[in-house]
């Protein structure tokens, strides 16, 4: 848990990096603000500390070939379920923990609240806002203009005098809302205001916008995350000017005084809705956005905004891959020494029995006086402490994961030293050689597993004085 405390702080301080870095980007080249997916991605690029690592196999697994009769055939089982002693107690660092995720829940429910309040708001002003039709609304516009509208929008024009500037709200089922004075402003201006807000629903700016303030509620702890979104409102506008007038470069005056009108007019401004104007936007804004109407900003081939989106997500994934393997594989040891000071090997790995039906040995014997201290091989975990999640015939075993796949098996042991979840260190106690199980008398039982699979432990203790 105090991990993802951590990625929270990274996430928060890569946040800020990044959008630094997009500051620098974007005084070399303005055309790039008016990329609104370029915000989409900076903000995947944002979330990169959250990703979840890359584990080639489980934390904790317990080998099928150790298991009870009955579930030895299964696939590995993870441990911490069946051991609850690997789930530690509360410490200091989980209280820490457990106060900021209180804290986030209590956030994030605020924020929820507050947005939800405000889609109520602009539900119940849609409810009190008329129908309008198509043709009163289209009076003195060339109708073939504006094709398609009203297949694609509910259209609606509020009663109370300006009291607001053109939006579209919804998600599923669009409405275009205007303002109570539309049928005075002149008809050159209505129909770029028309295609303005067309030009949201077919880009679909709505529903992302909605997208946004989501994102906002799960990481309001996050300014760079609300940054993001102002500066995807700024580019999406920018980008649906540009749009509206692509091909009727001659409108630009007008389209001008249909943005200044429509200012004047605004005075309950959408939260939810991707609307002609919005509080977010500032004087300067305004200024950029009626300056780009008489001098465009050159903008990036589609081609190359495409190979730098594809080039940034190539460079995240190989980031988090490397990330992945250095920051939480667990390393192999290093090193192996011998679970008792006086060695003496019985039966060997391979070897075969009528004590053991014939059946190859999966591990070494050996031999050892009741009570002999056994030592942990190498530094590890303790999954297993006891004489019943085994084979009964082990008798008392302890089970220690050294990482990277390696576990370690020592069984017939007299009393265990530890118990599930502690850390051991290499030549730490954790047991006494006994008889507990099926034994012919006191012997240790040792077995070295990797990824489940028995493996000759000859092959990594070190070579018999």
């Amino acid at each position: 848990m105090l991990l993802v405390l951590v990625q929270l702080v990274v996430f928060v301080g890569w946040s800020y990096l990044l959008w630094t870095a997009l500051q620098v980007l974007l005084r070399r080249i303005p055309a790039l603000a008016q990329w609104p997916a370029g915000y989409w991605l900076v903000l995947l690029c944002c979330s990169l500390p959250l990703w979840p690592p890359l584990q080639w196999q489980q934390d904790w697994i317990m080998p099928p070939q150790l298991l009870q009769q009955g579930v030895g055939t299964a696939a590995y089982w993870v441990a911490a379920p069946m051991h609850p002693g690997l789930q530690q107690k509360l410490g200091g660092a989980d209280l820490l923990v457990l106060l900021v995720f209180t804290c986030w829940i209590s956030g994030a429910a605020w924020r929820l609240w507050q947005l939800i309040r405000q889609w109520r708001q602009l539900q119940l002003l849609c409810r009190k806002a008329q129908a309008v039709s198509a043709t009163d609304l289209l009076t003195g516009i060339n109708e073939t203009s504006a094709a398609g509208l009203t297949e694609q929008l509910g259209l609606l024009q509020l009663k109370q005098q300006g009291a607001s500037s053109a939006f579209v709200f919804g998600f599923f089922r669009l409405h275009l809302v205007l303002p109570a004075n539309f049928a005075f402003f002149p008809p050159a201006e209505r129909l770029l205001l028309l295609q303005h807000e067309l030009c949201h629903v077919r880009r679909r700016d709505p529903q992302q916008l909605l997208c946004w303030r989501l994102l906002g509620v799960l990481c309001w702890f996050n300014p760079v995350v609300q940054k993001l979104e102002t500066a995807f409102i700024r580019a999406m506008e920018l980008s649906v000017d540009r749009q509206v007038l692509a091909q009727q470069p001659e409108l630009a005056l007008s389209y001008g005084k249909a943005m200044l009108t429509s200012l004047k007019y605004q005075q309950h401004a959408s939260q939810v809705s991707a609307g002609f104007t919005g509080q977010t936007f500032d004087e300067q804004f305004y200024r950029q956005r009626l300056s780009q109407l008489f001098q465009p900003v050159p903008l990036w081939p589609a081609g190359k905004l495409l190979l730098l989106a594809l080039v940034t997500l190539l460079m995240m994934a190989c980031c988090h891959l490397v990330l992945s393997q250095f920051s939480w594989q667990r390393a192999a040891p290093e090193q192996w020494q011998w679970p008792l000071q006086q060695v003496a090997v019985n039966s060997g790995y391979g070897v075969k029995s009528a004590i053991r039906q014939y059946k190859p040995h999966l591990g070494l014997d050996l031999a050892g006086r009741s009570g002999d201290h056994v030592l942990a091989v190498a530094p590890g975990r303790v999954l297993i402490a006891d004489d019943n999640s085994l084979d009964r015939n082990f008798g008392l075993v302890v089970l220690l994961d050294h990482g990277d796949g390696y576990q370690t098996l020592y069984a017939h042991l007299q009393q265990s030293q530890v118990k599930p979840g502690d850390k051991v260190a290499a030549g730490e106690l954790i047991g006494g050689v006994g008889s507990s199980g099926k034994a012919t008398g006191p012997h240790l039982h040792f077995e070295l597993l990797h990824f489940g699979v028995q493996q000759d432990p000859m092959l990594y203790l070190p070579a018999l004085p």
